[in-house]
């Protein structure tokens, strides 16, 4: 546990898979509702956002494997094993300290990560001999 109180499991968790505000109170939204299919029209009107949003939201949840469905049966909270708990205690870390958790989300070392990231996809491409 780090001095903030937030486990290093969650900081890991939201560093890795949580790229903004809205992604995270959609993925708590579907677990606190998880026997119900969701729609991104549905949830943009409790989250005041609009549906393409939602629904770009959604679609990265789904591929990250915490949720499953699609755009015309719905999205059903449903995470991979383990997962669970960690989204249980980043929803606490994001209810109790919600400042730090939206630090941790917007911090310059997970914007660094990311550009890096950008020039490793490049590179690999630009290595392929067909591409």
């Amino acid at each position: 546990m780090t001095t903030d109180g937030i486990g290093e499991d969650v900081r890991q968790f939201i560093f890795e898979s949580i790229d903004s505000v809205e992604q995270l109170e959609v993925l708590i939204y579907l677990r606190h509702h998880p026997d119900t299919s969701h729609f991104p029209e549905e949830i943009s009107q409790v989250m005041r956002s609009t549906p393409e949003s939602v629904a770009v939201r959604m679609l990265t949840l789904e591929r990250q494997g915490f949720i499953t469905g699609d755009r015309k049966l719905g999205f059903k909270y449903r995470p991979d094993s383990g997962a669970d708990d960690v989204i249980g205690r980043a929803e606490e870390s994001f209810r109790s300290r919600p400042h730090t958790v939206m630090e941790m989300i917007f911090s310059p070392m997970k914007k660094a990560r990311g550009f890096a990231e950008a020039f490793i996809v490049k590179r690999r491409k630009s290595e392929d001999p067909n591409g």
